[in-house]
């Protein structure tokens, strides 16, 4: 991992993120990645307004939240990086384990220990790799741990043909005329959707 510049070594022998992942989000400003990320979540938020949609990037050894909206803002968009999620419990986390690059992914393992971190949510790994795999299939992860009337999904943002670039992320409440399965066709269908414009659009 060193060797290919996904870790270095403090002086003081601490590890921390290698220059691909400072270069990675230098061009995503640059490309105007957020910019592009940011019409398609107002494009879903005026579909689906009752939705909090989220854009999660790798930040250090953690999953961070980057551009945020919610019903209680209508219209806008909120810049931080000061939300993580859990690797192993938040959907849009569980989508980079999925399908992000293995190398960067066994970076964030090691900094968060399956054994230590994730058997508070999953019986085993094995268990986990099943769920990984389903999620791989279908294209996007459906939570596990959402409440009955929450609706959890989130999808891969790729950097055109190459690596996973971020997960975007939705949660929605139900009413209780709303059926969990139905929407969530629905709403998988209009996140890969946007997450395949994000990645298709040239880079300026």
């Amino acid at each position: 991992l060193r060797l290919k510049g996904f870790v270095e070594k403090c002086a003081d022998g601490r590890l921390r993120t290698g220059n691909i992942f400072r270069e990675l989000m230098k061009t995503s400003s640059a490309s105007g990645l957020h910019g592009k990320v940011e019409t398609e979540m107002k494009i879903i938020s005026s579909k689906i307004g009752s939705a909090v949609l989220t854009f999660s990037e790798i930040s250090n050894s953690d999953i961070s939240v980057t551009l945020r909206m919610s019903p209680d803002m209508p219209g806008i968009v909120q810049h931080s990086a000061a939300t993580r999620f859990h690797l192993y419990y938040n959907v849009s986390a569980l989508v980079h384990l999925a399908f992000g690059d293995p190398d960067g992914i066994s970076w964030l393992k090691l900094s968060h220990p399956f054994i230590e971190e994730g058997l508070t949510y999953w019986k085993d790994e094995e268990s986990l790799m099943k769920y990984l795999q389903k999620t791989r299939e279908r294209g996007y992860a459906i939570s596990l741990f959402s409440e009955k009337d929450v609706l959890r999904l989130a999808v891969p943002v790729f950097s055109g043909n190459g690596p996973m670039r971020g997960s975007l992320g939705i949660s929605v409440k139900l009413r209780p005329d709303e059926k969990a399965n139905t929407l969530e066709k629905a709403y998988s269908e209009i996140l890969i959707s946007a997450a395949k414009k994000i990645s298709e659009t040239k880079e300026e």
